[in-house]
């Protein structure tokens, strides 16, 4: 799907490919059926609809069965500012015609009877003139689009065995909408020529005959979104390896999407969390699954979270999926989730996970020795999974192979480099604690100056009677009096030690410390994790203190 200007008047079309799209002229154009819910008004010979009182009662449906394939596209013409929430869209295996009263709403009041399927659109795709697209695929994937841009896999679970009609509650704050026939930006449409003027849906959406050679060009060089997605990053640690084909599942979590063959998922975007997805079939002990990372965002913290369980994903409602990964451990189910695996991937990570005959789960990154991270109960089958979470944006599957990582004949050069590297990360501590029982260790290496170029300051050690006692030149530490004091009574230090670590803890989970700051009303109340859930997830944007609306939430580093 592609976007053209049209050279008569400048307004914007949307052009599919044509050979990707059920483009069946015997059928006519998509109009309202007669039956419509009590709010709605119908215009324009059916192809416009209005919902004219309240917020509810605007269900509508389509005068004919949609064929598989067949994008039905709808543009918002009104919105409102007085309501909240927007379009649901979906399909129906009941005739409109036979449907006897109609309730108020489409969800879930129909939603939770057999033959009805929608979902409310994303409130943020809710502007003015947008263009929302939707189709079937015969496996049952309800895929939808906005202006142009395929977004991949809005629900699943549609019969598909009968006829569909369409299901629109035109809710909330969507207040007008027509349907926009497409095959009219499409010059192997042909148009009638008794077809009186009238009968055009937009006039905007007309081609010009004298532009038909620029929009064929220009569809020549179209392609559906979801095709654009399936850009392949070249592999550099990989690349040697014979892949057997591999597909995420077609179930996922609410803000995750799959591209047209399921080789590359993403998290939506404006959304952190809740992007999960699985591999479409169990894992086979000592096949090693490989994935790459194709996109990043740096505007979030965390990383990727790896994970094994029991449960068949087409059995998971995803409501039921938590944006924290580790509360999984709560469902009945068998998982087991590790987060962070990859330690914030970068663009064109390849990573590698294996689970062993005994148990054991290998992962490695970019070639890298494999290492055991965890180990699961391999006598019922698993399913791998991943929360695409924080700055992990997209990924790809590359597939599974049963070859090592890396030759055996590598293995000795790249374990002697990876003790090395090893030891070079031990922290001072460690390092002391070897030299006590190793003579021959190497020194300790000086600390690390501050950013602001003073001298670092020494560990505290206990204050020996030898040592000098501080001079009068030296600063000395005012009381809470304004006096002051060099010393304090040993009961005194524990009381400031609790007040200290009640001052920095969480005022949510009471078990991190305070490591940010709420903008705009400046309180430090949370840790990073719980302020981006009171930002972004239940807290409802307001700060716990003052329920003032958070703005931004900013990370803080104490030296």
């Amino acid at each position: 799907m592609g976007q053209i200007q049209s050279a008569s008047n400048n307004s914007t079309f949307y052009a599919f490919n044509g050979g990707a799209i059920s483009n069946n002229s015997s059928q006519p154009p998509l109009k309202f059926s007669s039956k419509f819910g009590e709010n709605c008004q119908i215009f324009r010979e059916g192809s416009q609809a209005k919902r004219t009182e309240s917020f509810c009662k605007g269900i509508l449906f389509s005068d004919r069965p949609v064929d598989c394939g067949e994008r039905v596209c709808i543009r918002l013409t009104e919105l409102s500012i007085r309501w909240s929430g927007v379009l649901r869209f979906g399909f129906t295996s009941h005739n409109p015609l036979s449907i006897q009263t109609l309730p108020k709403y489409a969800c879930p009041d129909l939603t939770g009877k057999p033959g009805y399927w929608a979902k409310a659109l994303t409130e943020r795709y809710a502007e003015s003139n947008a263009l929302i697209h939707y189709y079937y695929t015969p496996n049952g994937d309800v895929h939808f689009g906005v202006n142009g841009r395929d977004k991949g896999v809005f629900f699943s679970g549609v019969d598909t065995r009968q006829p569909l009609w369409c299901l629109i509650d035109l809710y909330g704050n969507c207040t007008a909408l027509e349907l926009v026939d497409m095959r009219r930006s499409l010059n192997n449409f042909a148009r009638g020529e008794d077809t009186p003027e009238e009968d055009n849906v937009i006039e905007e959406e007309s081609v010009p005959v004298s532009d038909n050679d620029n929009v064929l060009n220009n569809l020549d060089d179209l392609s559906l979104d979801h095709n654009s997605n399936d850009e392949e990053m070249p592999l550099r640690f990989n690349s040697g390896f014979r892949f057997k084909e591999l597909h995420f599942h077609r179930f996922t979590g609410p803000n995750a999407s799959l591209n047209g063959n399921g080789t590359i998922a993403w998290r939506h975007e404006d959304e952190y969390s809740n992007g999960y997805v699985f591999t479409s079939q169990p894992v086979k002990a000592g096949d090693r699954l490989v994935i790459q990372v194709l996109a990043t965002e740096n505007m979030y913290i965390g990383s990727l979270a790896f994970g094994l369980t029991s449960c068949d994903p087409a059995s998971i409602d995803p409501e039921t999926l938590p944006e924290d990964s580790d509360m999984l451990l709560d469902r009945p189910e068998y998982w087991v989730v590790s987060k962070d695996v990859a330690n914030s991937p970068d663009e064109g990570d390849e990573l590698s996970f294996c689970v062993k005959e005994d148990g054991s789960v290998e992962f490695s990154k970019n070639g890298n020795i494999p290492s055991v991270f965890m180990h699961v109960d391999t006598s019922v089958n698993l399913w791998m999974f991943w929360d695409i979470y924080g700055n992990t944006q997209r990924l790809r599957m590359v597939g599974s192979t049963t070859q090592p990582v890396i030759r055996p004949d590598q293995l000795r050069q790249n374990s002697n480099a990876s003790l090395e590297n090893d030891r070079n990360n031990l922290s001072i501590s460690d390092l002391d604690l070897e030299r006590t029982d190793n003579l021959d260790a190497p020194p300790i290496p000086p600390p690390r100056r501050a950013a602001s170029g003073q001298p670092p300051t020494q560990p505290p050690r206990a204050l020996q009677q030898d040592d000098p006692q501080p001079s009068s030149s030296e600063p000395e530490e005012l009381n809470q009096d304004g006096c002051c004091g060099s010393q304090e009574t040993s009961a005194e230090q524990p009381s400031r030690s609790k007040e200290t670590k009640s001052t920095d803890e969480c005022k949510i989970c009471y078990e991190a410390s305070v490591d940010c700051v709420l903008y705009v009303c400046g309180h430090m109340c949370l840790c990073y994790e719980c302020a981006l859930q009171q930002w972004k997830g239940r807290g409802g944007g307001l700060c716990p203190m003052c329920r003032n609306s958070i703005q931004d939430v900013i990370k803080i580093y104490r030296s």
